[in-house]
């Protein structure tokens, strides 16, 4: 017996948890990283995870070993959108308006990828009946390719040496 209304809230159900597993795994990472030496200055002194430096860490080899994951492989192709300020002719108001990002072309894209949609679920707009298959995967892929990121350094000693103090971090328990 199909029951459209148990079956939509199944799919909001599991949508939830997906974004929660997320939540929490991005959250370590940017912890771990502002107590490693991935960090820099933010906005009014702000200790912020410096996300750029860690994809330089990462390097082409880590973008060369998801690009055939099919998984992560939307976050390559079809990245997600970003919600972008439009200034309007007067009277008009400005408004927001998505913006499609391009084809990601090297590891610091994928990791922009993973940040936008992690900025996208929670700064709102995002689960929406209409997306919410889409949004599914996006959460997916990044979810994958952070995880991705932890296996790929405990594969390899040098890797392990050179982001030593991020992975004592992300390892600690945390309350959550």
């Amino acid at each position: 017996m199909d029951v459209p209304v148990l079956d939509k809230e199944l799919e909001r159900e599991k949508f939830a948890i997906e974004s929660i597993a997320l939540f929490k795994l991005f959250s370590r990472f940017e912890y771990a990283m502002k107590r490693s030496e991935f960090i820099k200055r933010g906005s009014y002194d702000s200790a912020d995870p410096d996300w750029k430096e860690f994809a330089q860490a990462l390097g082409p080899d880590f973008f060369s070993r998801v690009q055939g994951n099919a998984a992560m492989r939307i976050l390559i192709n079809k990245p997600p959108s970003q919600l972008k300020f439009k200034q309007a002719v007067p009277p008009n108001p400005p408004e927001a308006e998505w913006a499609t990002r391009t084809y990601t072309q090297d590891v610091e894209g994928l990791i922009e990828s993973v940040k936008q949609v992690r900025n996208n679920l929670f700064h709102g707009d995002k689960g929406s009946p209409a997306d919410v298959g889409r949004d599914s995967q996006l959460m997916g892929a990044a979810y994958a390719v952070l995880m991705e990121v932890l296996v790929w350094i405990e594969e390899d000693e040098s890797r392990k040496r050179k982001f030593a103090s991020f992975v004592d971090k992300i390892t600690m328990p945390l309350m959550f």
